[in-house]
């Protein structure tokens, strides 16, 4: 069985204000929509309802991890917006050999590569992020939970609808 994971890695300093930013993020948004540019696959879904690990900071970035394993894209563009600062999002799909990762500068989309069919997508993704100098690796949201989980914060929105 391979690995099948999103995370997102935000550039800050302050898991606090992260924080603040997802709770606001996840009590207003109504649904995911498709941000210009977006050069990654998406999972549909309907914001609002679920919930999100949330790291300490590390060496200036914080991780965070969706509990249905997907990214939901406005909120990766939120918050490079609201915090202004970069954020990257990689996924890995190791049975499909899919990979990519996603870099989002002040609320704008800037690109990064999706590749298809690659050999060892986690050791792809794993090398992008080094090279953005995010200090984690991808993690799902069960290693997040747990009597041994110090470092992770968990945000569970209201359900707006």
């Amino acid at each position: 069985m391979g690995l099948n994971v999103e995370n997102l890695f935000v550039q800050t300093d302050s898991a606090d204000a992260a924080l603040a930013a997802v709770r606001e993020h996840l009590e207003t948004a109504r649904r995911t929509e498709v941000p210009d540019g977006w050069p990654l696959e998406i999972s549909t879904r309907v914001a609002g309802g679920h919930k999100v690990a949330v790291s300490d900071a590390r060496q200036g970035w914080i991780a965070l991890v969706d509990a249905a394993e997907s990214v939901d894209p406005a909120l990766a563009v939120f918050l490079s917006a609201r915090l202004r600062t970069r954020v990257v999002v990689a996924q890995v799909f190791e049975v499909t050999g899919d990979a990519g990762v996603a870099v989002i500068d002040r609320g704008v989309v800037t690109g990064g590569p999706t590749r298809v069919d690659v050999e060892d997508p986690l050791a792809m993704v794993r090398a992008e992020l080094e090279g953005h100098g995010v200090p984690f690796d991808l993690v799902t949201f069960r290693e997040t939970v747990g009597p041994d989980v110090a470092a992770w914060s968990h945000v569970t929105a209201r359900d707006a609808h």
